[in-house]
């Protein structure tokens, strides 16, 4: 069902603002997700990301404004729901290739696989996913 029909179906049926509040905010105004370029943002594109040593890949893996995610847990998605942690203009990206954020200091927090990040005029679309 495409989202504006979606919207109205909840309106429709008697859902509450507050019930509509506790939607992704993006999905419910029909804003899309896109970057710079104005491409939509799908699950599994593989885009670029500048880091301090230059430019790194990665593939999006969770979208904020529809929390649809890719092979990731489904505890994962609970756990950004339950703490919001991943605002509804972001996404989490995963590292391919050598993770740019590791090191090996105790004397910091150890930094995982993934990165949750806005969309900026930084993150280049390079690859779209094959599955789709």
């Amino acid at each position: 069902m495409p989202l504006n029909e979606a919207r109205k179906d909840c309106l429709a049926g008697g859902w509450t603002a507050y019930a509509l509040l506790r939607l992704p905010l993006l999905a419910v105004l029909g804003v899309r997700m896109e970057y710079h370029d104005n491409q939509d943002v799908r699950l599994g594109d593989i885009v670029e990301l500048g880091m301090p040593d230059g430019r790194e890949k990665a593939r999006v893996v969770m979208l904020g404004d529809t929390y649809k995610r890719l092979e990731l847990e489904a505890s994962f998605e609970s756990w950004v729901k339950k703490d919001k942690i991943l605002k509804s203009d972001s996404i989490v990206i995963e590292w391919l290739g050598k993770n740019p954020l590791s090191h090996s200091d105790p004397n910091y927090a150890l930094v995982g696989n993934y990165l949750f990040t806005g969309i900026s005029a930084d993150l280049k679309l390079i690859g779209r996913a094959r599955h789709e």
